[in-house]
């Protein structure tokens, strides 16, 4: 079955590139008479696959499920609330796109460009986006359990709310990213950059931490509760006020410069980590092992 295509031509040219306030979409139809508009398409099983002309698509609504869009060009186009369930989208340009509540679940999103795309509570579980570009996006409410983010670029990108419980975000680059309130709850973060995040009300417990950069960030609230680093991360700088975490093991981690106020460190390991001049008032540390810390001009007053 052949794909018509109709070309809306009321956008306004800037150079080469249609701007996105104005531009009109690329619309496809499986019909005898093609629409003006064509939300809710049975693209199902189609082979799109290496296609430059399906930038500014605009195919909301629509079933995309098991289709080959590999090495696509699918850039600035609305793919909102549509049903991607293992779909190919492997090396696929989906730069700027509209991929709002759409579900993406066992989709294959590894190489894809979608740097500056908005996926707000989209369902990316268990989905494969390794070494996918992922900057500047919008994935705030987005589902992205058990989702392999291994050595993926998000930095400054928009995930408060989002469920990366169970993700592999080791290697991950977090920094400057919006985390307010994710759940990161054993998530694998060995070695992640998440400086200068925002881990506000974020549930980090039982995550992995090895090696992770902390250095600089919000963690406000956060949930630490029983994190296992294996490596010692780096806190320096970090604001960890109003923390939960409780037998958390933070063995020789960096907490140069860092404050920790009005927290709940039970039964947490503090052995060999560097304190040296951080501010540690009313904190819980019922039980906390500081051995071999350094303390040396930490204020611990009004501790508990």
């Amino acid at each position: 079955m052949d794909i018509k295509k109709l070309f809306l031509v009321s956008g306004l040219l800037l150079g080469s590139h249609l701007t996105p306030a104005f531009a009109s979409y690329v619309c496809f139809d499986l019909s005898e008479e093609p629409s003006d508009v064509c939300p809710d398409q049975d693209l199902s099983y189609q082979d799109l696959s290496h296609n430059d002309s399906l930038y500014l698509s605009y195919i909301p609504y629509s079933n995309l499920s098991y289709a080959n869009l590999s090495y696509s060009n699918l850039r600035l186009s609305d793919v909102s609330e549509s049903n991607l369930t293992g779909a190919n989208l492997t090396g696929t340009d989906l730069s700027d796109a509209n991929l709002n509540y759409s579900n993406l679940t066992g989709a294959n999103l590894s190489g894809t460009k979608l740097f500056g795309s908005s996926l707000f509570s989209s369902n990316l579980f268990g989905t494969d986006l390794t070494k996918a570009n992922l900057s500047d996006a919008v994935l705030s409410n987005a589902d992205l359990t058990g989702a392999n983010l291994s050595g993926n670029n998000l930095s400054n990108d928009e995930l408060s709310g989002a469920n990366l419980s169970g993700a592999n975000l080791s290697r991950a680059n977090l920094t400057g990213a919006n985390l307010t309130g994710a759940n990161l709850s054993n998530a694998d973060l060995s070695n992640a950059n998440l400086s200068n995040a925002d881990l506000t009300k974020a549930n980090l417990s039982n995550a992995i931490v090895k090696g992770a950069n902390f250095s600089d960030a919000i963690l406000t609230d956060a949930n630490l509760n029983y994190i296992d680093p294996l490596n010692p991360p780096n806190f320096s700088g970090a604001k960890l006020n109003g923390v939960a975490a409780i037998g958390a093991d933070l063995q020789g981690a960096n907490f140069e410069g860092a404050s920790i106020v009005g927290s709940y460190l039970d039964n947490a390991h503090f052995q060999g980590a560097n304190l040296a001049g951080n501010i540690l008032t009313n904190n819980y540390f019922v039980g906390t092992n500081f051995d071999g810390a350094d303390l040396e001009r930490a204020d611990f007053l009004n501790d508990y």
